[in-house]
């Protein structure tokens, strides 16, 4: 170093790594540069040495967070991005192209106007402004269609990305794909008002009990073929309806959680008519084998 100052004449800047006597490691930030007399004759060099030990420190910790970010933000299942004040991308994760179908190198620097149809490109911009403007997150879902060509439900959070002053700098966004999830809650509402419809034209009723054995669902048919209303039943077990029947058999089966078939009793109704009742059900329980009670037909 020194005679690198005196060949070229000017000051030199280095760090180095040295081990001082109690085993510590410390890094020295080191200047060195020339002296001269009056006559601007070289005389010397100088040296200054500083400890920057916490500042190397501070600095590899703030590395090592920033690899763990990188790492969780590369490998997350959900789509995620950030966005600086001018709306244009700045990081886009994995998912995140997978799910738009885009890579990283065609979404930096652009906009959602540059991505996508406009009229999806302003609600997501709408909402972009409304977390700049409230610094608060928002949550809401989307269909998307990305240049794949398969039409996508997306749930979306945006949140806002604070400088230390606490002055927004940015809209963060994470996506997650309910497609699958949609469509499932979809062919389950289907299937529910299947059974409905199958229940309501058949000539038979449909009814459910729980674990006290109180009616808690019964189809409206009852009524047509009754002449019992639904509310004179829910919530109230077949004894404590005006009936006669051999409920001590039924009561032995109930008690032993087992199906039963064509069970008969005679049921007064609100005419004072009696009416003889077939029923047949079998027991209903949870994931953990709890007992929840009964479900069957009539």
């Amino acid at each position: 170093g020194h005679r690198e100052v005196i060949r070229t004449g000017s000051g030199i800047d280095s760090e180095f790594e040295i081990n001082y006597s109690d085993g510590s490691v410390h890094h020295l930030f080191v200047s060195k540069f020339p002296l001269h007399d009056e006559d601007g004759k070289l005389t010397g060099v100088a040296s200054i040495a500083t400890d920057i030990t916490e500042r190397r420190q501070a600095e590899l910790e703030l590395w090592n967070k920033e690899q763990l970010f990188r790492a969780v933000i590369a490998n997350s299942p959900t789509a995620i991005s950030l966005k600086g004040m001018d709306g244009r991308f700045i990081l886009v994760n994995q998912q995140w192209e997978k799910q738009h179908d885009l890579s990283s190198a065609n979404a930096l620097g652009k906009t959602w106007y540059d991505l996508l149809p406009e009229e999806q490109a302003v609600q997501f911009d709408k909402n972009d402004k409304r977390v700049m403007k409230t610094k608060t997150p928002v949550q809401f879902e989307v269909e998307l269609t990305p240049p794949s060509g398969s039409p996508r439900t997306d749930t979306v959070i945006k949140f806002p990305i604070l400088d230390p002053q606490g002055n927004i700098a940015g809209v963060g966004s994470a996506c997650i794909d309910i497609t699958e999830r949609r469509r499932a809650e979809e062919a389950l509402e289907q299937s529910e008002e299947r059974f409905r419809d199958f229940a309501e034209a058949s000539s038979d009723w449909m009814w459910e009990t729980d674990s006290d054995h109180r009616f808690t669902y019964i189809s409206g048919k009852i009524f047509e073929i009754t002449g019992i209303r639904v509310e004179k039943v829910i919530g109230r077990t077949r004894e404590e309806l005006d009936t006669d029947g051999n409920w001590e058999v039924l009561n032995r089966t109930l008690g032993q959680r087992k199906p039963f078939r064509d069970f008969e009793y005679t049921l007064v109704n609100e005419a004072g008519t009696p009416r003889v009742i077939r029923i047949s059900g079998k027991p209903r329980f949870d994931d953990n084998k709890e007992f929840l009670g009964y479900r069957g037909t009539g």
